[in-house]
């Protein structure tokens, strides 16, 4: 009967453990996706596990780096159209 307590305790303290990871990972995607949305488009993830919420959080930090860069290349485009409009109106 030592022996199955043994056990039972192991899985449920390995089970605990793997829980409280995989919501650790959802809580810091939940985050992100809260801190982009309101216009911090620098902020990574960066959960660093190879599993698939690791590979969910990389795929969330290219998404991130992507939309960053075209926000970026809208606000560099609006500075050249306004030098432009500026050049027309001398």
């Amino acid at each position: 009967i030592g022996l199955i307590c043994l056990v039972l305790f192991s899985a449920l303290a390995g089970a605990f453990f793997t829980v409280r990871t995989m919501l650790r990972a959802l809580e810091q995607l939940h985050a992100g996706t809260e801190i982009i949305g309101a216009g911090n488009f620098e902020h990574r993830v960066h959960l660093g596990s190879s599993d698939e919420l690791g590979i969910l959080g990389a795929k969330f930090d290219a998404m991130a780096a992507r939309l960053q860069e075209q926000v970026e290349q809208g606000k560099r485009l609006e500075q050249e159209l306004l030098q432009r409009e500026r050049l027309v109106t001398l």
